[in-house]
Order: structure tokens, then sequence, then C-alpha cells
């Protein structure tokens, strides 16, 4: 994948580079498991400017092991209410231009754009 990058001197002159990116060789081995997704606006306007960003943090719920039996889930509830707390496995912020490019990617990938 190739980037671009413009550099400017005080003198306001702008130069052009352009770089390929590279991701580590193993970089899959690090790879978490996560079932839970929320986007939270940085308190921007929805249709607001490609620089306005977006929140993307992504959790994990496990298998409830406390609920074997029905009694079992009713005492969970009595004693902790019927919030499961989600474990925290990443926290991103991106521009909206960026999370439209994600949100291409990824349809491309699955076949659903």
């Amino acid at each position: 994948m190739c980037h671009n990058l413009r550099v400017a001197d005080d003198d306001v002159q702008q130069q052009e580079f352009q770089f390929q990116i590279a991701w580590p060789d193993g970089i899959a081995d690090q790879a978490q498991v996560a079932n839970q997704f929320m986007i939270a606006n940085d308190g921007s306007e929805p249709n607001g400017p490609d620089n306005a960003g977006i929140y993307l943090l992504v959790g994990h719920v496990g298998a409830p092991l406390w609920a074997t039996s029905p009694e079992a889930a009713q005492e969970r509830v009595a004693n902790f209410g019927t919030s499961i707390p989600v474990q925290p496995k990443g926290a991103f912020f991106m521009t909206r231009g960026k999370a439209h490019e994600l949100w291409e990617t990824l349809g491309k990938h699955l076949g659903v754009s």
C-alpha cells in the first residue's frame, strides 16, 4: 500500500514524498477474539466534515460460566444485576474519511458492497 506525505518548510514550499507501508510479519499472531463493538461520535454532526472523527471500541464477552442452571442465573441476577461486563480489546479513533475507507474495505472483503 502506498501513502503520500506532503512536507512544507517555513517558506511554505511543499514537496510530496511517496512511501510504501509494511505490516510486520506475524501480525495476525497477536489477534484477539472480539464479539462486541461500539461506535461513538466525537461530538460532531453525523454528516460533518471528513476530518471529524469516530471512536471504534472493540471488546469481548465470554460465555457466562455461572449460567449452569436457571437457579444459578437467577442468583447471579439477584446479586449483580443483568449487566455483563465487556472485556476491552481495543479502542481506536479515526477520521470519518478513514472510517469510510474501513467500511468500504470490509464490504469488499465480505462481498457485500
